[in-house]
């Protein structure tokens, strides 16, 4: 099977393309299986600047589906703002912790790093399956 994206084969596109590609294709199976867990490991390390926001665009579309659930590890200040600080779990030590249960000092640190003042959009990065 050959897959085109703009007039290029996959297998031409860059590592950044293909990595959206495949996102894209698993984010599109969640319609057609139930229970469906997406783990996306540091994206900012395979993406450009513009597909970190297409990628970014369509997780948000994706991201109230029933029955599934988004989860992004990252290390990228601009990912934390862009899908929004306070849909945040941060975990660490076998802990976790949402924004609004941190300091306010530790809160306004990762709310005021120059350029990425981005979290009005809102987001969600995990979402709770009931």
């Amino acid at each position: 099977m050959i897959t085109e994206f703009d007039s290029i084969t996959y297998s031409n596109a860059g590592r950044g393309l293909q990595c959206l590609l495949k996102t894209e294709r698993a984010l599109n199976n969640i319609n057609t299986n139930k229970d469906k867990i997406i783990l996306i490991e540091e994206p900012e390390n395979h993406f450009s600047y513009s597909n970190m926001n297409n990628l970014i665009d369509i997780l948000q579309e994706n991201s109230n589906k029933e029955s599934s659930q988004i989860i992004i590890s990252t290390h990228s200040s601009f990912v934390l703002n862009k899908l929004g600080l306070e849909n945040l779990i941060l975990l660490s030590n076998k802990k976790s912790s949402k924004i609004t249960n941190l300091s306010s000092d530790t809160e306004k640190y990762f709310k005021a790093i120059s350029g990425y003042d981005t979290c009005g959009d809102g987001g969600i990065i995990v979402k709770k399956i009931e």
